[in-house]
């Protein structure tokens, strides 16, 4: 074994290997060039100290070195001496290397970073949040938001499906309560009775959003129809609205009995309201140049009038409308099979020849002419009757008279119903005016009309005797007609009958338009809050309470 040199020591590591250090590296830290352990180089032994050449790794010189120059105090810049970032140039002092402006090191090259906004943003709500978690305010806003929450998955089933499912109330009263327990877990009264509160709020703000979208806009369409009646121009209004919705609906190839057709008619009557006297004209003018034979020369409007006849018929075949005496209980098509019928339908159509298909125009024109005048007279002759007989306008009575009517009007020949359709013509042009049983039966129904008005406010029109009570009355005040008309000379009755009418159109739409929000609130209150809609509101209420207090009374 060979001595250590002048100026040099063994030490061993804690791993076993045995190495030579300088004196001057005692007390300093070095690393094993076997384990890469750091330790502390130790005190050398007093004396000499003798090791084998074989036992022990020789550090190089510049191990020492090294050492000696960690020693060494830095060469540190002047105090005040600065420098500037060579990425984003900002001043910063010299003895810096990192720049605090844009994380760029001026001796590595590389920039740092930086966090992202969106990270930042959640930071600070997340440390907002944590500021006032287990506050009243922190509290409340939760149970808003639950009750919030519960109102929107409410208001979107309810307006999807058209129907209210009131139990949805009392998942909306928990989401509120359980709101309140997660941001003020204190458990007091106080924060049950404000998340009770919410979760009322939360109820009555789905229900008004369904109100609003459903109920008032009929209401609202029922006003624009009044105005309309008011205003002397409803016919040429609505006439529009039909024939616009109809093009659109076909062009979308709705069903029959689609409620988007429903929806479509709204939407047009809704524009078609904006129209002024001098628009409204002149689209009724293009209309009436259009059906009088340029809606043939339409190519899309005569492949879908061919389409829909085609499916007209097949629904025909499917569901014989012979076999239902009432019309209310012919079967509606369900989308599957509106979907192929309507399928089989084009195909059929786009099979046919130019030829056949002008041939089926031709035809399905002829039809539309003849069920226009039949369904024109049926409805004149039923109002003649409905006046002989004294019959109220809720009797179901007048829809079978119109059913016998229009069966009677069908079986006319050609020549018998263009002949019925120009007498029509003449008497509503003012011989009506000249027939004395009609003056007399106008002026009766007039006078009641006149007076039922304001019985009919008096009666729940969602009551079940609600028809029986109206009809009662309306009988009543048909009788009082008769003997107060039959009083008046005979000569009399056409102006009694213009000074009614006159007198009608003035107010028709004053009485509507003043009693239309109090009509409002009734059809919200008598709709939203039934028996059922108070239960599930009092368990949401209660349910909001108990979750926020953890069910105690404290």
């Amino acid at each position: 074994m060979s001595e250590p040199s002048a100026g040099q020591f063994k030490v061993e590591c804690s791993c076993g290997k045995k190495l030579k250090l300088p004196v001057s590296a005692a007390g300093r830290r070095a690393k094993c060039p076997n384990c890469k352990s750091v330790f502390t180089v130790p005190s050398p032994p007093a004396g000499p100290a003798a090791s084998r050449p074989d036992d022990g790794v020789s550090l190089l010189d510049d191990l020492a070195a090294h050492a000696r120059a960690a020693d060494a105090p830095p060469n540190l810049p002047a105090e005040n001496a600065s420098s500037k970032c060579t990425k984003c140039g900002a001043d910063m002092p010299a003895s810096m290397v990192l720049c605090v402006t844009c994380g760029h090191n001026v001796q590595t090259g590389r920039t740092l970073k930086q966090a992202s906004a969106r990270r930042s943003d959640i930071g600070a709500a997340a440390r907002w949040t944590a500021a006032r978690a287990g506050t009243f305010a922190f509290g409340c806003l939760l149970s808003s938001v639950g009750a919030l929450i519960g109102a929107v998955i409410w208001s979107v089933v309810s307006i999807t499906t058209n129907y209210e499912i009131v139990w949805i109330a009392w998942g909306l009263g928990g989401l509120a309560g359980y709101g309140m327990a997660v941001g003020y877990p204190t458990e007091n009264l106080r924060a049950g009775v404000t998340a009770a509160c919410i979760a009322m709020i939360g109820i009555v703000g789905a229900k008004l959003t369904h109100f609003v979208y459903v109920d008032y806009s009929e209401l609202s369409a029922v006003m624009g129809f009044v105005v309309a009646v008011r205003d002397g121009d409803l016919d040429k209004r609505f006439r529009l609205a039909w024939h616009r919705s109809e093009l659109e609906a076909r062009n979308q190839g709705l069903s029959f009995d689609a409620i988007r057709q429903e929806r479509l008619l709204d939407h047009e009557y809704e524009k078609i309201k904006a129209l002024t006297s001098e628009e409204l004209d002149e689209a009724v003018a293009e209309l009436e140049a259009w059906e009088a034979g340029a809606k043939w020369d339409d190519e899309q409007y005569m492949r879908n009038s061919l389409i829909y006849a085609h499916a007209e018929e097949a629904t025909e075949k499917l569901y014989p409308a012979q076999e239902y005496e009432n019309p209310d209980e012919r079967p509606t098509l369900t989308p599957n099979e509106w979907k192929n019928l309507y399928e089989a339908a084009t195909a059929a159509v786009e099979a046919m020849t130019p030829e056949q298909r002008l041939a089926r125009v031709n035809e399905i024109s002829d039809e539309e002419e003849r069920s226009a005048q039949a369904n024109r007279l049926a409805y004149h002759r039923q109002r003649l009757r409905i006046l002989r007989m004294g019959i109220s306008y809720v009797n179901p009575r007048a829809q079978s008279l119109f059913d016998e009517e229009l069966k009677r009007v069908q079986a006319f020949s050609d020549e018998k119903r263009t002949s019925a359709t120009a007498e029509l013509d003449a008497w509503e042009g003012g011989g009506k005016w000249q027939d004395q049983e009609y003056m007399r039966n106008h002026l009766i129904e007039l006078r009641v009309d006149d007076v039922m008005g304001e019985f009919e406010s008096e009666f729940d029109v969602y009551s079940d005797t609600y028809g029986t009570q109206l009809e009662t009355e309306w009988q009543r005040q048909h009788k009082l007609a008769v003997v107060a008309v039959d009083a008046l000379p005979v000569e009399q009755h056409a102006q009694h009958v213009r000074e009614l009418e006159a007198r009608a159109h003035d107010e028709v739409g004053a009485g509507f338009a003043k009693e239309f929000a109090g009509s409002a609130l009734s059809v919200f209150f008598a709709n939203y809050f039934g028996v059922f809609d108070i239960l599930f509101s009092v368990l949401a209420v209660a349910s909001a309470f108990k979750i926020a207090t953890g069910g105690s009374d404290d």
